[in-house]
């Protein structure tokens, strides 16, 4: 028997981008061309997103006085779903030609963004399997990203403004006498979104004889992962994605003035759903002193969104690197469709139907609360319960209380 099969077919994703937001509808065709006729049991999708870390480490040991170093692998699983659809039951027999199944599900609102990092990533994929009568299969899969948009408007306490205050207190001068050198920077929220300019303002006393040389501002991005087996937890070096440079303030001289900084071009990660990798961002101020003056420090955590706060708009906010997310628009979860399985011969020839003692596996993803489920012989993916969303242009307004998880301590 020739025929080309199942597993050379392939699995196209109706998003060109393969990019989804969490609470999406994926919807996708399974293709493929058999030579002659084929019996197999079934044929069904599984859903998978997940997270892993991995890394390993050099222990030393000592026995009786010798050293030896010993490797620990450390790992970690965190699952987001794994669901089976049911979409050809059997045993059943197709005949030869081109053939086409869609399929379709709903993404779990609480989806994390996708994440690729040095010890580990976030992943979602869609297999699709053709089980023969003998307990062998085929599989077919595609990769796609998820962006979990998170909204500034429903995060707590965001519009409070940011306040760092840097004081010293000077003795580099001839008659040893002490001059107090203050800086105070304010940002007027601590939400912003990528491309958003934050306006931060600096308010400088300098009594002393002792400059102040510059003021560095600097974005950063922080990464911590966590393992289960053993527990422990791994942090890389922190990376800056953004710097700035204010200043001088002159000896004996007041000063005050605003400016701008940009936030970067970045698609920022919601990781809140995520329980062993942690993405965090901070502002990183550093007040460089000159002389024999030590410099100053300090930083605060920034939150970066996908849906900026009202206050900061003025007109509509265009995201700088839109082009990598969904073609679609944020999903609505007050309208969310059953959509069913749609079976398709391209050569016409109806699909037999499954059969009366074959059973109907429907997806459902545990902790979501399926929704108007029928008792149809066709699978259908279920719509899951989700936060209303008020839609207010151009904006799509999250009212619930989904507010991040605290990131990472600074290092």
């Amino acid at each position: 028997m020739s025929f080309k099969g199942f597993k050379a077919g392939t699995i196209t994703l109706d998003e060109p981008r393969l990019i989804y937001y969490s609470g999406q509808v994926l919807s996708g065709t399974i293709q493929f061309e058999l030579g002659d006729q084929l019996t197999f049991a079934d044929i069904k999708v599984v859903y998978i997103g997940q997270a892993i870390v991995k890394w390993s480490e050099n222990e030393v040991q000592k026995y009786s006085g010798t050293s030896r170093v010993r490797q620990v692998d450390y790992s970690g699983r965190d699952v987001y779903f794994s669901t089976e659809q049911l979409l050809c039951g059997g045993p059943t027999t197709l005949p030869a030609g081109s053939h086409s199944i869609k399929f379709s599900y709903q993404i779990p609102p609480s989806a994390p963004s996708s994440f690729k990092g040095s010890k580990g990533s976030i992943n979602y994929r869609v297999v699709a399997v053709l089980e023969y009568q003998d307990m062998k299969r085929d599989e077919l899969s595609a990769v796609f990203e998820v962006v979990a948009p998170l909204d500034l408007n429903t995060v707590q306490d965001i519009k409070k403004p940011i306040v760092l205050e840097f004081e010293d207190v000077s003795t580099c001068n001839c008659f040893c006498q002490d001059s107090v050198i203050s800086v105070k920077i304010v940002l007027p929220v601590s939400g912003y979104c990528p491309g958003q300019m934050m306006q931060i303002k600096i308010d400088s006393k300098n009594y002393s004889s002792v400059e102040v040389r510059k003021i560095v501002f600097q974005f950063v991005k922080r990464e911590r992962y966590h393992s289960q087996q053993p527990k422990s937890t791994y942090t890389p070096p922190e990376e800056v994605l953004e710097t700035m440079v204010q200043g001088p303030i002159l000896a004996n001289t007041k000063r005050s003035f605003t400016f701008q900084m940009r936030v970067p071009d970045i698609i920022a990660y919601n990781l809140e759903a995520c329980n062993i990798i942690d993405v965090a961002y901070f502002l990183k101020v550093k007040v460089k002193m000159s002389g024999c003056a030590e410099d100053l420090e300090d930083e605060c955590e920034l939150c970066i969104g996908l849906i900026p706060l009202r206050e900061t708009v003025d007109g509509t906010y265009i995201h700088p690197l839109s082009y990598l997310l969904p073609q679609a628009g944020l999903p609505d979860p007050n309208n969310i469709p059953n959509i069913p399985i749609q079976l398709q011969n391209v050569n016409q020839t109806p699909y037999p139907q499954n059969s009366a003692n074959s059973k109907i596996q429907l997806p459902f993803t545990q902790g979501y609360i399926p929704q108007n489920v029928t008792n149809s012989p066709v699978p259908y993916v279920i719509g899951f319960k989700v936060p209303d969303i008020v839609v207010d242009p151009p904006y799509p307004l999250n009212n619930g209380n989904n507010f991040p998880k605290p990131s990472a301590p600074p290092m």
